[in-house]
């Protein structure tokens, strides 16, 4: 009894130090397109003059090869990148490291083409 009084005391004493108000600044939210827009010159990505090289592994072998970009940007503030966006056009990745049926079967296992 006398060991049960003592934890519902403790409890007591715990849960009164743990209810204080929290103090500081509260962060402000906002949305992410609201955020890069205002850090910076947003610069639009050459696409046509542009591609995205990959490389893939597998504990016996690597693969590398390419992806075209479909659209992109860049945000440039103080000649600094401070953020962008990609967008990667899957349908044409490109495995350069392989010839015939491997390259065909490898493509069509990433773009997820079942054969």
């Amino acid at each position: 009894m006398k060991h049960l009084i003592i934890i519902i005391f403790s409890l007591s004493v715990l849960s009164l130090m743990s209810c204080k108000q929290a103090t500081g600044e509260k962060a402000s939210i906002q949305e992410a397109s609201t955020v890069a827009a205002n850090q910076g010159i947003e610069i639009p990505v050459d696409v046509s003059k542009s591609i995205v090289r990959w490389e893939g592994a597998k504990p016996t072998k690597t693969h590398n090869g390419t992806i075209s970009l479909q659209d992109g940007k860049i945000i440039v503030k103080d000649g600094q990148v401070t953020g962008g966006s990609f967008v990667l056009d899957m349908t044409t990745i490109t495995n350069l490291d392989q010839e015939g049926k491997m390259k065909a079967n490898l493509e069509a296992h990433l773009k997820g083409i079942v054969e």
